[in-house]
């Protein structure tokens, strides 16, 4: 994969990592540094919701440009474009999910919808609990995109191609501020606004829209001028929220936090795509930290966790602080096997027989 973006692999280390630190700290509860660690500045599941809708964006306003009335075989390449990238790992990782729990009950595969998993819909009726947690983010993605390019495939037989990626994304923007706002319930506790607001599929599509609408900003000029003070305004804003104790039984963490949130984020990604960073050792890491984080994120949680308690039965020193540091090692390890040898042959078929990107940073 050439010709990457260094900014925006930066700014996706820095999400996935943030993403592992959260589900890392249970291994600390009990450790005195529990208490000191515990921040975390922002949800790095925002971000990458973020990042992909700007990344995707650009893809899509390209096609417009040579495709103004997106035919049905662009919307099918797109999709299928989309499936490779991401589902052969995902389907993956939920095999071993089912073949594990087979063997071990702590997997929990009792009782499991894989249907619902297969097809993604575990987190669209109704809200995901008990397995597979970190799998609800793909499902907003997967129905994000397959239904909004079929949108602008659409309107484009009546309006521009532009227009056509405007309408739809505003509508899939609106369709989750607005959806938001009708579950609205004060009385959920902290667990079930998590899964019951936060990672509801339609209730997340926002996240996204925002990365498209910033990408169709920057790619008509209006913003570039002014790229470091949009940076320092949203920093300031991400910190600020991160600072203060909201509640999440208030209206104000349920329905506007996210659109905020995600707004904040994306001022952040015009500088830091010019960013022209000299190649050190961290750079590397935070380099092949980016390539690897989509399996990262599919296998930190669930199937590391997983083994881990597995060897906490019957190694006591696999545990507490220990097992901090096992969760580290191995997620990079079973990630970056998942890359090399199911990611990265789907991308390079993918790409050779579907179409090259112009932009190899997804």
């Amino acid at each position: 994969m050439k010709n990457r973006v260094v900014g925006l692999d930066i700014l996706r280390a820095l999400a996935i990592l943030l993403v592992m630190w959260s589900h890392s700290l249970v291994f600390l509860k009990e450790s005195q540094w529990y208490a000191v660690f515990s921040f975390k500045p922002f949800d790095g599941v925002d971000l990458f919701f973020v990042l992909s809708g700007f990344l995707i964006g650009g893809l899509m306003l390209r096609e417009l440009e040579s495709n103004p009335k997106l035919n049905w075989s662009a919307y099918w390449t797109f999709i299928r474009r989309r499936w490779l990238r991401t589902l052969p790992a995902y389907y993956v990782t939920l095999f071993l999910l089912a073949m594990l729990g087979l063997i071990w009950p702590v997997f929990h595969t009792d009782h499991v919808n894989w249907w619902s998993y297969v097809f993604f819909y575990q987190n669209l009726f109704q809200p995901l609990v008990g397995f597979f947690w970190e799998s609800w983010s793909l499902a907003v993605e997967e129905w994000f995109y397959f239904l909004w390019p079929l949108a602008i495939c659409i309107l484009t037989r009546w309006t521009t191609g532009q227009r056509a990626y405007l309408w739809s994304t505003s509508l899939m923007l609106l369709a989750a501020i607005i959806g938001r706002h009708l579950a609205f319930n004060p009385a959920l506790d902290d667990f079930w606004m998590d899964v019951r607001i936060r990672k509801m599929v339609i209730l997340r599509w926002d996240s996204i829209a925002i990365g498209l609408f910033l990408v169709y900003w920057m790619r008509t000029h209006r913003i570039i001028r002014f790229k470091r003070s949009l940076f320092g305004i949203g920093l300031t804003i991400i910190m600020a929220l991160s600072a203060l104790d909201l509640s999440n039984q208030s209206y104000f963490k349920q329905v506007p936090y996210f659109t905020i949130v995600s707004m904040s984020m994306a001022l952040l990604i015009p500088w830091v795509c010019d960013w022209n960073i000299t190649q050190n050792r961290f750079v590397a890491f935070l380099t092949f930290t980016s390539r690897i984080s989509y399996s990262i994120y599919l296998v930190n949680l669930t199937l590391v966790c997983g083994f881990i308690a597995i060897l906490s039965e019957s190694f006591s020193a696999c545990r507490g602080v220990n097992a901090f540091f096992v969760f580290w090692i191995m997620s990079y390890l079973l990630a970056y096997a998942m890359h090399r040898w199911i990611e990265k042959p789907f991308l390079v078929w993918r790409d050779k027989y579907i179409g090259a990107e112009k932009v190899k940073s997804t």
